[in-house]
């Protein structure tokens, strides 16, 4: 997935966050307050390759055992 054009819109917005979540539309702290930057919800597989684009194979191995172990009862 291509995360440019949403790190260019917080940019030039100035926003102090990023939120990607799963259901919901990718999202930005912008002035105080949290605002959609797209009209669509990601997907939760949009969501992991958001994330994974942005990490070494060293960061999405270690990503991937942590989210296992959350999932162990």
């Amino acid at each position: 997935m291509d995360v440019r054009p949403y790190l260019k819109v917080i940019v030039e917005r100035k926003a102090s966050d990023l939120f990607i979540t799963a259901g919901f539309p990718p999202s930005a702290k912008i002035d105080g307050e949290l605002r959609p930057l797209a009209e669509s919800a990601f997907t939760p597989a949009q969501s992991l390759d958001f994330v994974e684009s942005l990490m070494t194979e060293a960061q999405k191995k270690e990503f991937r055992v942590v989210n296992v172990t959350l999932l162990l009862p």
